[in-house]
C-alpha cells in the first residue's frame, strides 16, 4: 500500500495532487535557500519568505493567509525532506480512494486546522512553518481507517503508520524546535474529518489489480472483523500511552533544564 512501484511518470499521472504539492515544496525550498545562499542572485526569497511563514501576530493583524502559506513553506533540508517523504509514502492511497478535489481539501484543512491551533495556544510572535500539521492529518485519518474501516488497509501497512506515528510523536514532545500544536491538532483533525470523506471510496488495493469479488474487500467472517476492530483500538490505545509518556518525558527535561 505504501511501497511505490510506478515510475516517475506514472506516479505524477496518477497522483497529480500529491505531485504538485511536492514541486512546490522543493520550488520553495530552493528558491528561499538559494536566494540566501547568493545574497539575492536568485531574487525575492526573502520577500516569498515573508509573506508565506506563519506568524500569530501577523494573522492577528488580519493577514489570514498565513494559516495555509506555511503548510507548503520549508527552510531546512531535513525538515523539507521528512515531510515530502512522508506526503509521497502516505499520501497517494489517500488521494486515489478520496479522489483529487477532495484529497486536496483535507490534506489543506488539516494543515489549517494545525495553524488555528498554533494561533491560539501558541505564544504571540510564534513563527512557524511546514507541512507537519496536514501531514500527521494523514497519520489520523489512517488510524480512523484502521480502527473503523479495516478492509481498507491491510496489516502491515498499518503497522508502518503505528511505527513511524509512535516516532513522530515521541520526536514532537522531546524536540524543542517543533511546533507541537500543529502536530498534535492536525493529526485530531485528520482523525475527526475522514469520516465526512470516506463516503463511497474504492479501497486502494483496487488500483493494483483487485477486485470487487477479492478476498481483501470484504472478511468472510464476522469474527475476522471484530478482531480487527479490537486490534485497532489497541493500537490507538498504545499510541495514547506513548503520547502521554511523551509529554512527561518533555515535562520532566524542562524541569531538569530550570533546576540546571
Amino acid at each position: 500500500m505504501f511501497i511505490r512501484h510506478e515510475t516517475f511518470s506514472t506516479f505524477i499521472r496518477r497522483y497529480p495532487v500529491i505531485s504538485i504539492i511536492l514541486a512546490i515544496h522543493l520550488l520553495l525550498f530552493f528558491w528561499v535557500n538559494l536566494s540566501e545562499l547568493t545574497n539575492g542572485l536568485i531574487p525575492f526569497g526573502e520577500v516569498v519568505y515573508y509573506l508565506m511563514v506563519g506568524n500569530n501576530f501577523a494573522i492577528q493583524s488580519g493577514e489570514y493567509w498565513r494559516l495555509l502559506t506555511p503548510v507548503f513553506l520549508h527552510t531546512s533540508f531535513g525538515h523539507v525532506l521528512f515531510n515530502s517523504f512522508a506526503l509521497l509514502l502516505f499520501g497517494p492511497p489517500l488521494e486515489f480512494m478520496l479522489g483529487r478535489l477532495k484529497f486536496l481539501t483535507f490534506y489543506l484543512t488539516a494543515g489549517v486546522i494545525g495553524n488555528i491551533a498554533t494561533l491560539f495556544f501558541g505564544s504571540l510572535y510564534l513563527s512557524h512553518l511546514g507541512a507537519s500539521g496536514a501531514i500527521y492529518g494523514l497519520f489520523g485519518a489512517y488510524v480512523f481507517i484502521m480502527m473503523n474501516r479495516r478492509h481498507l488497509i491491510d496489516p502491515s501497512s498499518a503497522q508502518i503508520v503505528v511505527v513511524l506515528l509512535v516516532i513522530g510523536m515521541i520526536f514532537t514532545f522531546l524536540n524543542s524546535g517543533v511546533n507541537i500544536w500543529a502536530h498534535v491538532f492536525g493529526f485530531v483533525a485528520g482523525f475527526g474529518l475522514i469520516p465526512l470523506f470516506l463516503k463511497n471510496v474504492v479501497p486502494f488495493y483496487f488500483s493494483q489489480g483487485f477486485g470487487p469479488s477479492s478476498d481483501i474487500r470484504r472478511p468472510r467472517r464476522k469474527v475476522r472483523a471484530v478482531t480487527a476492530q479490537k486490534a485497532g483500538r489497541r493500537i490507538a490505545l498504545i499510541a495514547a500511552y506513548v503520547i502521554v509518556g511523551a509529554v512527561l518525558l518533555r515535562v520532566i527535561q524542562l524541569v531538569i533544564t530550570a533546576l540546571m
